[in-house]
C-alpha cells in the first residue's frame, strides 16, 4: 500500500526532479510566536472575527446619515471671437453652471449657488490662470459669468479657482477648480486668383486672402507663406522661383490680403503655387497652424492671355422696352467699343444653309454671304471687356461672326489667334397685349379697346357678357382676382356664367422686329346689346395668317359703366359705400348698392343718399353660403360692382405711416391698454415718488368701472408696494411709493392688471413700467482733455497728434498715479466753419482709393497720470489715408484702486491739405435758365482759417451726359442700365484772390454740367454740378432711366 501512496511522487520525482520550499521570515516569526503564546494569538484571532459584524453595523449607520449634497460645476469654453461690421472685436464670456445634487430629494437646504446679495455685482476673489482681463458675476444662481473686451489666445488651456465666499451657505463644491480651452489657432485659403489693375494697363498680379481663426502675427505669417513659379516648360528639377509679395492685415488681423509684385506674363502658360506652410503662430498664445495649405491659379501667357471668352446673340429690351437682336461679346482684356468696331465683322449665311461644324471659312465662301451691319452700345467705361453691338438679321438666320487677329487691349496685349463662330439669329418674341393696365370702360365717349402686338398676323377677340345674377359666382370662382379674371377650375369659365360673341381683327404689320397696334370698337357692340351696361370678359389670341391661333394671348376683366364706387370700413366693422358718375364727376343719388353673398342672394340692400352714400352694418359674422363676396351697384341701365374684400383693392390716401399699433382680432376694438409713467425716472434710496398710469381704450370709448391693480416690485421680485383702484373716467391713476433707506438698487417693474372676474380673480395685465434706485456717489475727481493741434480753429495737418488728459481731485490738486484711459474715433465728415458758413468744402480726396470710408474706433495704451497729474497719449493716423476727418478723443480717468470714473471727450478736424477751397452761389444751381446770369464765387483758405491766394488751379467744366448701356447682373443676364458720362468742354487757369475770385456760370447751352478746381497734383479741390434749362434737341439723353 506505501508503495502506490508513493507512486505519484516517484513518478512527479522523475519528471521533475526534487524541490525544497523555505518559508519566509514573517511566517516563521508568527509559528515562533504561536509555540510561545497560543493562548494570546487565538485571542487575538477570535477578536479579529468577532469585528466584522462590527464594522458592517457602524457602515450602515454611516449610510442611514444624510449624505452631503455636492455641487457640479461646468464650464463653457470661449468660441472663436466675432469680428463685427465695425471690425472691432467682440469675444465671447466663459459661463460656468452649478448644479447641486441632493440624494435625497425631500432635504431640505440650498438649492441654489449664489449669494442673493453678490447677484449682478463685479465680483472679487476668483483666480483665472494665466491672467486673462475682464470681471465675473453672477447672472442668475446658478450661472456665474466672466465678460470680456479682449480677445482670448488661441489654444490656451485656462484654470478657474473659485472661493466659498461666492457661494451660499451649505453649498460644498466638489471640486473648486475648473478648467476650460480656448479654440486652437487655424489658417485657411480663401481666394487666390490672377488680377489685372483696372487702373494700370499692363499691370498684372497674384491676390490672395488667407482667413484666420485668430488674429495672426505679421513675422510669423511672413515666414512661412510664399509665391512660386517654376519657369515655362522647365522640367520638375528645376527649383521654382520664388516671388515676393507685400501683405496687409484686415477684420481684426483675421484676414490677410496678399498681393504679389507685378507680374510679367510667361511665353507659355503656367501655374502660381500659393504655400502656406504648418506653423504660422496667432498673434495672442502659442497655437500654431498643424497643417500645409497649398494652391494653384492658371496665369496665362503672353499670347494667349487676349481672346474672346464668350460670344452669343440674345434678344434684350432697350430703355423703350423694345426687343433688339444683340450681340454679347466678352474678352478677356479690356478694349474701346470705337476700336473693336473697326474690326469686328459679321454675315447673314444663306436661308439654305446648314451648319457642318466648320470652323473657318474661305473668302471664296464668305462672299456668298450678306454683310450685317453691327451698331455699338455705349459702355459704361471707356474701356471694357463686355460690348455689345445691336444688328436686324431674319430670325432663326445662321450668322459668321469674325474678329481677326492684331486687335490691341487696354493693356497692349494683342490678339494672336483670329476668332470665328458660327451662331443662330435669335426671334423675336410673340406678343399679345390689351393696352392698359385698368379694367374700366366709361360708357361715354370713346369706347375703343386697344392691342399691342408683335409677330401675330391676326387677333381672334372673345367678348363675353356676364349675367349680372352671376357676379357672385365671378368673385368665388376667380378668388377676386379681377385684374385677368382667371378661374380657378379648369371646368368652369365665363361661358358658364354669360353669352359670347367673337370678333376678327387682321394686322397689317408683319415685320417681328416691330410693334403693331390695333383697336376694337365696342361701340356697335354695345348698341346692339338689349342693355347698354354691363361686365365682359375680353380674351385675345394671336393668330397666323391662315387664322388659326398661334403663340400668344392676353385676357382683361372689362367694366363698362358711368358709375364708380369706393367702399370703407371703419373700427367698428360698418362699411360706407361712395358712388359717383365718371361723366359728371358728382356723387350718384338714388343708386341701389347691394352686399352680395356667396350663393348669389342680395344679403342687404341700401339706396344711396344726394351724397352718394350709404352705410351698412357690421356683417363680420356672415359666414358660409352668406359670406359677403361684392358689391354690386345698380341705377338705371346702368351697373358696377366691386370685391367685397381683397387686399390688392385697398387705397392709402394720407401719403403717412398709418400703421400705428396692432391690436389683433381676437378682442376686437375694444381692449384697454395702460402707459406707466414715473415722475422722475430714477431715485435714492430712503426718497419717495409717485407712479402715474394712462389708460384708453383702441376705440377711444369711455372707460368701464372696472377694477385694476397696480403693483410695484424691486429688482429681486419682492413687493414694494400694490394697490387695487378703479378706473378712473379721465383714465388717469396715480399710486405713490416710498423707499426705505436700505432699498435695493437697480430697476423695480410697475405692472397694471385688469381684473376681469373679481370673485375669481381672473386678471390680465394691460401695461408696464419701470424706474431705477441708484446710490449717489459723488465725483472725487475733475478731468481735461485736449488734443495738440497747431490750428485748434481750423484743421490739424499732421498725421501724427498728441492728446493730453489732466486729472485733478476737488481741491484742484493733481491727482498723481492714477489709472488713465482713451479711446479714439476717426471718421470722414465734410468741413464747415461758422467763418465761412455760406461756403460748401469739397473733399479733394473722396476720388482716392485708400481713403477711410467709415469711421473707426481704436483703443490707446492704457497710461499712468504722473506727478501733475498729466497722462499723455500719442496718436498715428498715418495708416488711414489721406482725407477729410474728424478726431475724437474719449478718455477716462479712475480713482485710486480703479474705482470710480469720470470721462471726458475732446476734437478736432483732420486733413493733410495745406489749402481748401470752398465754393459759395448766388443762386440755385440745379434751376438756371438759359442766357441768365448766375455766379460762383470761389475762396481758398489755410489751416488757421486765415483766406490766402492761390494761382495754380485749372477750371474744368464739363458736360454729363446720360446714357443707356448694357451691363451685366449678378444672375448672368444683361440689362440696360442709364450710365452718366462726362465730355469736356473747357478747360482754362483760374487764380483766386486773397479776398476770393468769382466765375460767371455759362448758361448759353441747356443741359447738365460740372465745374471742377484742380491743382497741379490732380486733386478736385472743388466741385459744383448745375443745370441749365432751355429749348434743345435732346434725343440723344433719355427723359428716363433705362431702369
Amino acid at each position: 500500500m506505501s508503495s502506490l501512496r508513493n507512486l505519484p511522487a516517484r513518478i512527479l520525482h522523475a519528471l521533475f526532479g526534487r524541490w525544497q520550499w523555505q518559508p519566509p521570515a514573517w511566517i516563521q516569526a508568527l509559528q515562533g510566536f504561536h509555540s510561545r503564546h497560543p493562548r494570546l494569538l487565538m485571542s487575538m484571532l477570535v477578536l479579529a472575527l468577532s469585528s466584522v459584524p462590527l464594522l458592517m453595523a457602524f457602515k450602515a449607520w454611516l449610510d442611514s446619515r444624510p449624505q452631503p449634497a455636492l455641487t457640479t460645476i461646468t464650464a463653457q469654453a470661449p468660441g472663436l471671437t466675432r469680428v463685427g461690421e465695425d471690425d472691432q472685436l467682440y469675444p465671447d464670456n466663459v459661463t460656468l453652471r452649478f448644479d447641486t445634487h441632493y440624494p435625497d430629494p425631500t432635504r431640505p437646504g440650498p438649492r441654489q449657488a449664489a449669494k442673493l446679495e453678490m447677484l449682478e455685482q463685479d465680483l472679487d476673489g476668483i483666480v483665472l490662470s494665466p491672467a486673462h482681463p475682464g470681471t465675473w458675476r453672477w447672472q442668475d444662481q446658478d450661472t456665474l459669468v466672466f465678460d470680456t473686451s479682449q480677445d482670448w489666445p488661441a489654444g490656451t488651456t485656462y484654470t478657474v479657482t473659485l472661493p466659498p465666499a461666492l457661494f451660499a451657505d451649505g453649498i460644498h463644491l466638489e471640486d473648486n477648480r475648473v478648467e476650460f480651452a480656448t479654440p486652437a489657432f487655424a489658417a485657411s485659403v480663401n481666394k487666390l486668383e490672377f488680377y489685372r489693375d483696372p487702373q494700370v494697363p499692363g499691370r498684372q498680379h497674384t491676390v490672395a486672402t488667407l482667413s484666420f481663426s485668430h488674429a495672426v502675427d505679421l513675422d510669423s505669417l511672413k515666414k512661412h507663406v510664399h509665391f512660386d513659379m517654376r519657369p515655362s516648360n522647365a522640367p520638375i528639377t528645376v527649383s521654382p522661383t520664388r516671388y515676393p509679395y507685400s501683405v496687409e492685415l484686415g477684420r481684426a488681423g483675421r484676414e490677410a490680403y496678399l498681393t504679389s509684385e507685378p507680374l510679367t506674363l510667361p511665353q507659355e502658360e503656367n501655374f502660381m503655387t500659393l504655400t502656406v506652410e504648418a506653423g504660422v503662430s496667432a498673434l495672442l498664445g502659442k497655437s500654431e497652424s498643424r497643417s500645409t495649405v497649398e494652391q494653384n491659379v492658371r496665369i496665362p501667357s503672353v499670347t494667349t492671355f487676349f481672346r474672346v471668352r464668350s460670344l452669343d446673340a440674345h434678344i434684350i429690351r432697350n430703355e423703350d422696352d423694345q426687343p433688339e437682336q444683340t450681340l454679347v461679346l466678352e474678352l478677356t482684356d479690356a478694349v474701346r467699343t470705337e476700336q473693336l468696331a473697326e474690326q469686328l465683322q459679321a454675315w447673314v449665311m444663306p436661308e439654305n444653309f446648314r451648319q457642318t461644324g466648320k470652323n473657318h471659312y474661305s473668302e471664296q465662301e464668305i462672299r456668298q454671304f450678306t454683310p450685317l451691319a453691327l451698331t455699338g452700345n455705349p459702355s459704361e467705361h471707356e474701356y471694357s471687356a463686355l460690348q455689345t453691338f445691336r444688328f436686324r438679321a431674319p430670325e432663326n438666320r445662321a450668322l459668321l461672326v469674325r474678329l481677326p487677329a492684331g486687335l490691341t487691349s487696354q493693356g497692349q496685349f494683342v490678339m494672336s489667334v483670329p476668332y470665328e463662330k458660327t451662331l443662330w439669329a435669335p426671334a423675336y418674341p410673340r406678343e399679345v397685349n390689351i393696352v392698359g393696365d385698368g379694367g374700366l370702360l366709361a360708357l361715354k365717349g370713346d369706347r375703343k379697346l386697344g392691342f399691342q402686338t408683335r409677330g401675330v398676323q391676326g387677333l381672334d377677340v372673345e367678348i363675353t357678357q356676364l349675367y349680372e345674377d352671376q357676379i357672385a359666382h365671378l368673385v368665388s370662382q376667380t378668388h377676386g382676382a379681377m385684374q385677368n379674371a382667371q378661374f380657378q377650375n379648369w371646368n368652369f369659365s365665363e361661358l358658364n356664367i354669360g353669352r359670347q360673341q367673337k370678333q376678327k381683327i387682321w394686322i397689317a404689320e408683319t415685320d417681328p422686329a416691330k410693334a403693331a397696334w390695333a383697336s376694337l370698337d365696342l361701340a356697335p357692340l354695345l348698341d346692339n346689346l338689349a342693355a347698354r351696361k354691363g361686365l365682359f370678359v375680353i380674351q385675345a389670341y394671336g393668330t397666323d395668317a391662315q387664322g388659326h391661333r398661334r403663340g400668344p394671348s392676353d385676357r382683361r376683366l372689362l367694366l363698362v359703366s358711368d358709375m364708380a364706387l369706393l367702399s370703407k370700413r371703419q373700427a367698428d366693422n360698418q362699411h360706407h359705400v361712395y358712388v359717383m358718375s365718371l361723366s359728371s364727376q358728382q356723387p350718384l343719388a338714388d343708386a341701389q348698392v347691394s352686399l352680395v353673398g356667396r350663393n348669389g342672394d342680395t344679403l342687404l340692400n341700401r339706396v344711396t343718399d344726394a351724397s352718394g352714400h350709404v352705410a351698412f352694418p357690421n356683417v363680420s359674422d356672415y359666414r358660409n353660403d352668406r359670406e359677403p363676396v361684392a358689391w354690386l351697384v345698380q341705377r338705371g341701365n346702368d351697373l358696377a360692382f366691386m370685391p367685397y374684400s381683397r387686399n390688392d383693392h385697398r387705397i392709402n390716401y394720407s401719403r403717412f405711416d398709418t400703421g400705428g399699433i396692432h391690436t389683433g382680432g381676437n378682442r376686437g376694438n375694444t381692449t384697454l391698454r395702460a402707459m406707466v409713467i414715473s415722475d422722475r425716472g430714477i431715485y435714492r434710496p430712503g426718497e419717495s415718488g409717485h407712479v402715474a398710469v394712462i389708460s384708453k381704450r383702441d376705440d377711444w370709448q369711455a372707460l368701464p368701472d372696472s377694477p385694476i391693480e397696480i403693483t410695484v416690485t424691486d429688482p429681486r421680485g419682492k413687493i414694494l408696494r400694490k394697490q387695487r383702484q378703479r378706473l378712473a373716467a379721465d383714465g388717469l391713476q396715480e399710486l405713490a411709493f416710498d423707499l426705505d433707506s436700505s432699498a435695493a438698487t437697480g430697476h423695480y417693474n410697475v405692472i397694471v392688471e385688469l381684473i376681469t372676474n373679481e370673485r375669481h380673480d381672473y386678471r390680465r395685465q394691460i401695461g408696464q413700467g419701470r424706474f431705477s434706485v441708484e446710490e449717489f456717489q459723488p465725483d472725487t475727481l475733475r478731468i481735461h482733455s485736449g488734443l495738440q493741434s497747431d490750428h485748434p480753429a481750423g484743421w490739424h495737418t499732421s498725421a501724427r497728434i498728441a492728446a493730453n488728459v489732466s486729472l485733478q481731485n476737488l481741491f484742484g490738486l493733481p491727482a498723481q498715479d492714477r489709472r488713465v484711459t482713451a479711446s479714439y474715433t476717426l471718421a470722414p465728415t465734410q468741413f464747415r466753419f461758422e467763418k465761412f458758413d455760406k461756403y460748401v468744402f469739397s473733399n479733394p480726396y473722396r476720388d482716392v482709393d485708400d481713403r477711410l470710408r467709415r469711421s473707426v474706433t481704436e483703443t490707446l495704451q492704457e497710461q499712468r497720470s504722473d506727478d501733475e497729474g498729466n497722462a499723455r497719449f500719442d496718436i498715428d493716423l498715418s495708416v488711414y489715408g489721406k482725407g477729410l476727418y474728424q478726431l475724437v478723443l474719449d478718455s477716462e480717468g479712475y480713482d485710486s484702486g480703479d474705482g470710480r470714473s469720470v470721462s471726458a471727450r475732446s476734437s478736432v478736424l483732420v486733413s493733410p491739405l495745406t489749402t481748401l477751397v470752398g465754393s459759395r452761389s448766388d443762386g440755385d444751381l440745379a434751376y438756371i435758365r438759359r442766357d441768365s446770369e448766375r455766379n460762383l464765387r470761389f475762396i481758398a483758405i489755410d489751416p488757421s482759417l486765415q483766406s490766402v491766394a492761390t494761382d495754380d488751379l485749372t477750371l474744368r467744366v464739363s458736360e454729363i451726359r446720360h446714357l443707356s448701356t448694357l451691363v451685366k447682373q449678378r444672375d448672368g443676364t444683361l440689362a440696360y442700365q442709364t450710365i452718366d458720362k462726362r465730355e469736356l468742354v473747357s478747360e482754362s487757369p483760374f487764380r483766386i484772390a486773397v479776398d476770393g475770385s468769382d466765375w460767371q456760370v455759362p448758361s448759353d447751352k441747356p443741359g447738365d454740367f460740372v465745374v471742377e478746381l484742380v491743382n497741379q497734383e490732380g486733386l478736385v479741390m472743388t466741385s459744383q454740378a448745375f443745370s441749365v434749362i432751355g429749348s434743345r434737341n435732346l434725343a440723344a439723353n433719355l427723359e428716363k432711366n433705362a431702369e
